[in-house]
């Protein structure tokens, strides 16, 4: 979550009603999870927990059980859970747990209340929230005195042992909401605005941001229409695509991907944060087009081994990085699946490639032969010769009269109507 920061002249920029002042929160379908959380799924808050409570002395945590070399289990003591239920950020966790340990156990009510939940319910964050998080105390052990329940009272009488003294309870201050300060607006898009800014976690990012109430193409009887649960439902499959095929490649092939955001409290605002790639300004010493072009094709390439179909090539998808020239390609809400095992699904793949050295790399498609694609691309195929064999064949096909005709007026200039 986090608060927009930026000067009047900035926000009367662009589209999309950027204002000082907004927040936003995680949107309630974005699977990303933030630097610390854990990978494990989301523990409900205490109000909406459909566990009956029962008796436990194991604790399972968020990061997994706590194990030594002897593997031996050890009951929790309340100490220890008292301890637990004071921390808000998981990166505290794996040094305090280092000399403690435990074993699996089934999870109970006990064990979801011990799991600390880094963020609330964002669908609606003044639902049944446990805390109010604008006004979070410096001081965690201050957490037990606005939950609706004595956290510490509970551990004491569930587990039957004396909590420790306050001191040890006491965890460093937390801050609940970030900052991003809006540095500029860089450019529009088809339906996003871009924005540069400065967050205070992940550092200088690039902000997507759409406002569905007034956005392009939000009006159904022109021929460009895309309904606003659209517009959600790509920015999703975008996400879905960062955190899925291609989570390995952030920050080598693709920008790293910080979330997908909705504006708090009337949702009508999306965000979708990257990290900003700065581009060269011409003062660099230049690649020789060889180097640029195999380094784009490469991209493509590890792009393509992921199984993952552009759909969107055009120079402003694809962005070089200054630092070590090295290129990022973005825009993945037209992309799709291939298998690399499927034969009409590796000729999409290796067309498409075809097309990037074509529109991109200015080279000629006849003289692209199968040869000079990657073997990368057909080496799952149940048999690369045959089905290379079969793409030759069909390509010698010699072309109907008309189409020779029309080929040559359209390399001319020549209109074709």
């Amino acid at each position: 979550m986090f608060a927009v920061e930026c000067s009047t002249s900035v926000a009367r920029e662009g589209r999309s009603q950027l204002a000082s002042g907004l927040q936003f929160f995680r949107h309630p379908e974005s699977s990303f999870q933030t630097i610390g959380r854990s990978s494990a799924q989301s523990t409900p808050t205490l109000t909406h927990s459909t566990k009956r409570s029962t008796t436990s002395t194991r604790l399972d945590t968020p990061l997994g059980s706590f194990k030594d070399d002897s593997s031996v289990s050890r009951p929790v003591h309340a100490h220890q859970s008292t301890r637990r239920l004071s921390q808000f950020q998981l990166s505290n966790v794996a040094d305090q747990a280092a000399s403690e340990t435990s074993s699996p156990s089934q999870s109970t009510f006990l064990g979801k209340v011990l799991h600390p939940v880094p963020e609330l319910d964002t669908s609606d964050p003044s639902k049944d929230a446990p805390l109010d998080i604008s006004k979070v105390p410096d001081v965690v052990e201050s957490i037990s005195q606005q939950l609706p329940f004595q956290l510490v009272g509970m551990v004491e009488s569930m587990l039957g042992s004396k909590p420790p003294p306050p001191s040890i309870v006491q965890s460093a201050p937390v801050s609940a909401m970030q900052s991003l300060r809006v540095i500029k607006y860089l450019r529009p898009g088809y339906l996003w605005d871009f924005w540069l800014g400065k967050h205070s976690q992940y550092g200088e990012v690039v902000v997507k941001l759409v406002y569905l109430p007034d956005y392009p193409c939000n009006n159904p009887e022109f021929d460009d229409y895309v309904p606003d649960e659209q517009v959600v439902k790509e920015a999703l499959k975008e996400e879905d695509t960062y955190l899925g095929p291609l989570a390995d490649l952030q920050g080598e092939v693709v920008p790293r991907y910080y979330g997908m955001y909705h504006s708090v409290p009337d949702g009508e605002h999306i965000a979708i944060m990257l990290e900003y790639i700065e581009q060269p300004t011409g003062g660099e010493p230049r690649l020789a087009e060889e180097e640029r072009k195999h380094r784009l094709y490469s991209a493509y390439e590890r792009l393509h081994f992921r199984g993952v179909l552009h759909r969107d090539i055009d120079f402003r998808h694809i962005l070089m990085n200054k630092r070590d020239m090295t290129f990022r390609l973005v825009s993945f809400r037209r992309s799709c699946r291939k298998s690399l095992k499927n034969e009409d699904d590796v000729a999409s793949l290796m067309s498409e490639y075809v097309v990037v050295r074509v529109s991109i790399g200015w080279e000629r498609d006849e003289d692209i032969a199968n040869e000079d694609i990657p073997s990368s691309y057909t080496s799952r195929l149940a048999d690369p010769a045959a089905f290379l064999a079969e793409l030759q064949a069909a390509h010698e096909v010699p072309l109907d009269d008309w189409i020779v005709e029309h080929n040559r007026k359209l390399s001319e200039g020549i209109s074709t109507f």
